[in-house]
């Protein structure tokens, strides 16, 4: 038998946990960290939870990356927005 997977949101500011929330999403399911490091702490934190998908939406400040994002590999890079596996 598998285990339900369930998605956690992890958005770095309001605006963000704004366009997450627009989309229904149930306050249950977002876990607002203020920063892209503590985005980075709380992904770090809950790697080993299995049954959870963990997906993060943070800010391209590519000058203020944490190096635990460095462990995904890029799927898609443009301007705006990079997708990590």
């Amino acid at each position: 038998m598998s285990k339900i997977k369930i998605f956690l949101f992890l958005p770095e500011c309001y605006g963000d946990t704004r366009i997450v929330t627009f989309f229904n999403i149930g306050r249950g399911f977002i876990n607002h960290a203020e920063g892209i490091h503590k985005v980075a702490k709380a992904m770090k934190s809950q790697v080993r939870d299995y049954h959870k998908i963990l997906i993060d939406l943070v800010d391209n400040d590519k000058k203020n990356v944490p190096s635990y994002f460095n462990d995904f590999v890029i799927l898609k890079e443009t301007q705006s927005l990079i997708l990590r596996h």
